[in-house]
């Protein structure tokens, strides 16, 4: 993805696309763009085996049930949990409000993310015992620290905590939104924040998982819609009726921005075609896209729900 775009959330994508639409470049900036949301691959190590999981009634989970997910799973080599949050760092001259997510130790594992320096989490960071940690991204380590090597050891004071930096994500690193500060979950959950440990309580949580080799999509979903089934009658207060939505990473993070970059790029290639007049032939449309690829995003974006999370060929 272009370097640009990478500081931006992932859903702010149509309407700066929308704004550049009157540039004389736009043609060549919103191509650029939806090559790199609908046709580039996902910036992840093995990207085509990782899948995205959600609570089939909404795109949330409950931690007791995600808990279950990865004991009882066994078509994935890792599953993960992370929510979108926000942190409130103080220390400085002023208090701060900055993005961060909170992930399971196992998160940046699952991804097959490396740092640039230092290290990310790992089980031992999770234990009740440990030191409280945070992983940066590239970005904030430069704009706070002032390079990567120098983030590491230094600490952030966060929720009266003092907080470690243990480790520099690789610049521009993101997922689904940006952040600049990973904390852990599984303390979090220990100390119920946010109710977190009810089976009943619906959080931001949502999970990411890595197909192990042999295994498809298909498979995964079959064995957690049977898991679903069986926590729907083994706690039918809070489960009843309920299943899981298991599809490719890519769809989730492009699904919701594919009607509008296929509108816009049909329109900017409309506006490119020369008269025939002056061209003295029949005018064609530049298209440095692949308008299957764009097609196929779009009908799975404008298909019923329960096609989409089928999975629509």
């Amino acid at each position: 993805m272009p370097a640009r775009w990478t500081t931006k959330r992932w859903s702010s994508l149509p309407a700066e696309i929308s704004n550049r639409g009157s540039s004389p470049s736009s043609p060549t900036a919103i191509f650029s763009i939806a090559y790199a949301v609908l046709v580039r691959p996902l910036p992840y190590a093995g990207a085509e085996r990782l899948v995205f999981l959600s609570d089939q009634g909404g795109p949330i989970i409950a931690w007791p049930d995600f808990d279950d997910w990865r004991r009882r799973a066994t078509s994935f080599d890792g599953l993960a949990g992370s929510l979108p949050d926000a942190a409130i760092v103080t220390g400085g001259q002023l208090p701060q409000r900055v993005d961060s997510r909170s992930v399971t130790a196992n998160f940046f594992a699952v991804l097959g993310t490396s740092p640039v320096q230092g290290r990310l989490f790992g089980d031992a960071d999770a234990r009740p015992d440990a030191d409280t940690t945070v992983v940066v991204s590239h970005a904030f380590a430069i704009r706070e620290f002032g390079s990567a090597p120098a983030a590491i050891g230094r600490t952030l004071s966060m929720s009266q905590k003092v907080h470690t930096v243990i480790g520099v994500l690789p610049p521009g690193f993101h997922y689904i939104t940006v952040a600049d500060l990973y904390l852990l979950l599984e303390p979090q959950v220990a100390a119920n924040y946010r109710g977190m440990q009810s089976r009943g309580n619906r959080t931001n949580l949502t999970a990411v998982g890595r197909l192990k080799a042999g295994v498809d999509v298909t498979a995964a979903r079959a064995e957690m819609q049977n898991i679903a089934a069986a926590l729907a009658l083994e706690y039918p207060e809070t489960n009843k009726g309920r299943s899981v939505t298991v599809k490719p990473l890519a769809d989730r993070i492009v699904g919701e921005m594919a009607p509008t970059l296929t509108v816009l790029v049909t329109s900017q290639a409309a506006l490119r075609v020369e008269p025939a007049s002056k061209r003295g032939r029949r005018a064609v449309p530049h298209l440095p896209l692949s308008t299957k690829r764009l097609s196929r995003w779009s009908r799975i974006s404008h298909a019923p729900k329960e096609r989409r999370d089928n999975g629509l060929s």
